[in-house]
């Protein structure tokens, strides 16, 4: 197993170094296309605790693309941040550009921070990538004096609420269907890089919550999608990405809301010390649900 984890990484780090088609690499930097749009409304989801810690540190982890991650938060007002990725290939180029301050090369599953090092840990859209997630996410808890936040995939698999059984067919098979079409089977998630496609779920974000006697949780549901193109196409210019791209979320936003589908992304935050009142009010103001968990009785 231990031979397969550091095979893993090495194919990652090897594919990240190797990428050398420029127009995409510049294409991650812009901030007017189409691409970057669907990642903004994924980053929107950090506003409320940038709003309530704004003296707060910030680590990034699996932030390859050029620390992208990093340049949100410092472009929306924190002062310091860490970016940090298997391979620092492109990190080093974004500090040169100035398109970041501090950065790292490191193994999520080992990083070489201090415990609380750092107020708050973001994981955009790389936990899904890590041979064994569950580790690198106690490293997270770690290193974080505050909080953990993940945006990642939703698990389609996990029947969550108390439907009749109607309705978990029919959103059983909308589902199936759009994985379908996709290009995924439902039981063969792999990457061509070499890696399973972990998705997250609120059950297992509380398990470790709850096993490390932590108190709050927090989650927000949302959806996107992507459309070949969508790195070379302006927003402003409302063309046929863009457009293909909000009708698409138009349907599996109704879907989710009537009950047929999942959503298909979950942003999770793991708070290790009681939220302000601020921030669960800015919270909640951004579409989060929040819970308290229960404490261990025999602690």
């Amino acid at each position: 197993m231990s031979l397969y984890n550091e095979k893993s990484y090495q194919l990652h780090k090897k594919h990240s170094d190797e990428i050398n088609d420029q127009k995409l690499l510049d294409s991650w930097k812009k901030k007017d296309t189409v691409d970057y749009w669907r990642h903004e409304k994924m980053y929107k989801n950090l506003l409320p605790l940038i709003e309530s810690y704004p003296d707060a540190s910030w680590l990034t982890v699996g932030d390859g693309r050029y620390g992208t991650d990093a340049n949100y938060l410092l472009s929306n007002g924190v002062k310091n941040v860490t970016a940090t990725d298997l391979s620092d290939t492109l990190l080093i180029v974004a500090n040169r550009d100035q398109f970041i301050t501090n950065f790292s090369a490191e193994n999520a599953e080992k990083m070489s921070f201090e415990d609380q090092r750092f107020d708050f840990v973001l994981c955009k859209e790389a936990y899904h990538h890590f041979p064994r997630p569950s580790i690198a996410l106690y490293e997270m808890l770690r290193v974080a004096k505050r909080g953990v936040v993940l945006i990642e995939p939703m698990d389609k698999n996990i029947n969550f609420g108390r439907d009749n059984v109607v309705v978990k067919n029919i959103r059983g098979f909308i589902n199936s269907l759009h994985l379908l079409l996709s290009g995924i089977h439902k039981y063969e998630n792999f990457e061509s890089v070499g890696n399973y496609i972990f998705t997250v779920s609120e059950r297992e974000i509380n398990k470790i919550a709850l096993a490390l006697n932590l108190k709050n949780v927090f989650y927000k549901k949302q959806n996107d999608c992507f459309v070949e193109g969508a790195e070379d196409e302006k927003r402003e210019d409302n063309g046929r990405v863009f457009k293909q791209i909000q009708s698409k979320l138009r349907l599996h936003n109704f879907l989710c809301k009537v009950g047929l589908m999942q959503y298909g992304l979950i942003t999770s935050l793991i708070m290790k010390e009681e939220p302000t009142n601020e921030s669960i009010v800015k919270l909640k103001r951004e579409g989060y649900i929040g819970y308290v968990l229960p404490d261990n009785p025999f602690i």
